[in-house]
């Protein structure tokens, strides 16, 4: 089937295709517009944008500028000490006793019985000292006692012969008293008796001449006791002083006596002879002055000691009865065992240390006074101080400082107080706490209040 069209038709169509179809179409004078406006928002864009991330991106520079020109420095945490700390100190070994012998008497020495080395025991004989003149001394001694003990006999004698005339003299009184009472007596009866006629007055009279003479009997007996009893006094006295001479011979005999026993020369203990000055036939003297040389000297070595210092900062670790552990170079792997015997009262003034006396048991005579040793004790101490590596101290004219990183890894020079040096390690007992960060190595050209970086390192085995 064909469709006719008319051309007319077709000529109409056409406006109307175009008229319908236009309005999906945007008119030409709106891209411009569209351009324009994309344009500026560009560049409002890069205006705005771009000059904040340049100056960020200059921020960052100057940033990392910064973090490289910050200093990295090495730290460490200051930390405690342990309470427990080996104390090792040195020492010399020497005898519990060291006893020189002298001469107690004077003259020639006869023979010497021992010589350097032997070993010898309380009492034994060293020495026998020919001393004739003490031998001369004591026997007049000897006769000067007798003679003072017969002095003292006859002066006895004589207090005897006193008391005994006191004892006769005090009685005389007595019977001289007894007669005048009785002499009185008479006189009365016969007094009576006259009176009555019954005798003479001169009968009477005879009996009152008899009652004055008892009475110048008792005043002249009387007189005898106070003679007797002076007497009796003198002779006391006399045998005082005979007994105080007998006394004082007595004393000059056992002196004697002692003097001529120290012509065997004893040894005072158990020991060994380290020395000798002396051969027989050198004359002696007796006594122990400087001017007088010693004759032997004696160590006693079953027990040896030492004398050690202790520094002030142990003097409360240290206590009688505390271990000791002794070595010496020339005994290796080998440890004595001493204990505290003595500990001083006080601190010496000038090096602030605490004198400790240890004694070790020598039984084998393995050590021998005179030499070196070591001596460790295991010190505890109730306030251990703080640790840090000694390259921390910075030495300045205003004193001692240690540098501290601290808040913000700001540094600070903080003043101390060293106590004692370890060597890789020291003892800081005031201007530091636990947990600071202290800086190993401080730069020189570092200053107070500096940002730094800290880098961490690992803490050395402690060398002590």
């Amino acid at each position: 089937m064909q469709l006719d069209v008319d051309p007319q038709s077709e000529s109409n169509i056409e406006p109307r295709v175009a008229s319908v179809a236009a309005p999906r179409r945007k008119p030409p004078a709106l891209v411009p517009v569209a351009l324009l406006v994309v344009l500026g928002l560009g560049g409002l864009l890069t205006a705005g944008i771009l000059p904040r991330l340049g100056r960020a991106k200059d921020l960052e520079s100057i940033r990392e500028a910064v973090l490289r020109e910050i200093p990295e420095v090495r730290v460490q945490k200051a930390k405690y000490g342990s309470s427990d700390e080996d104390l090792i100190l040195p020492a010399n070994i020497e005898p519990v006793q060291d006893i020189p012998v002298y001469a107690r008497t004077s003259g020639y020495l006869k023979s010497r019985l021992v010589d350097i080395g032997d070993r010898v025991k309380a009492g034994q004989a060293l020495a026998v000292i020919e001393a004739p003149e003490v031998v001369q001394e004591l026997d007049a001694a000897r006769a000067d006692l007798r003679q003072a003990r017969s002095a003292l006999r006859s002066a006895q004698a004589d207090l005897s012969q006193g008391k005994s005339n006191l004892k006769t003299a005090e009685a005389n009184v007595k019977k001289m008293r007894a007669s005048l009472t009785y002499s009185r007596a008479q006189v009365s009866r016969y007094t009576e008796l006259a009176q009555e006629g019954a005798i003479s007055y001169e009968s009477r009279d005879s009996k009152v001449r008899d009652v004055d003479t008892d009475v110048a009997s008792l005043s002249a007996s009387d007189y005898a006791v106070e003679a007797a009893k002076q007497q009796v006094l003198a002779y006391s006295e006399k045998v005082g002083v005979a007994q105080a001479q007998v006394e004082s011979q007595m004393a000059n005999q056992r002196k004697l006596e002692a003097q001529a026993g120290f012509q065997n020369v004893l040894s005072p203990c158990d020991g060994v002879i380290t020395s000798r000055n002396v051969d027989p036939g050198a004359l002696v003297t007796s006594g122990s002055q400087t001017s007088n040389s010693e004759l032997l000297r004696i160590a006693r070595t079953d027990v040896l000691r030492v004398f050690i210092f202790v520094p002030q900062a142990f003097f409360e670790s240290i206590h009688p009865g505390l271990d000791a552990e002794i070595t010496v170079a020339e005994k290796p792997g080998q440890t004595f065992i001493g204990k505290v015997a003595r500990v001083a009262g006080g601190l010496d003034g000038l090096s602030r240390t605490l004198r400790v006396e240890v004694r070790i048991p020598n039984p084998k005579n393995l050590l021998l006074p005179g030499m070196y040793a070591r001596v460790r004790f295991v010190c505890h101490r109730a306030h251990p101080p703080l640790i840090v590596p000694s390259n921390c101290v910075v030495v300045k004219p205003e004193g001692q400082f240690i540098c501290v990183v601290g808040k913000g890894n700001a540094v600070h020079f903080n003043a101390v107080d060293l106590f004692r040096d370890h060597g890789p390690e020291v003892e800081i007992v005031q201007g530091l706490s636990a947990g600071d960060l202290v800086v190993l190595d401080p730069p020189d050209n570092i200053a107070d209040g500096s940002v730094v970086k800290p880098v961490a390192v690992k803490e050395a085995k402690p060398s002590r």
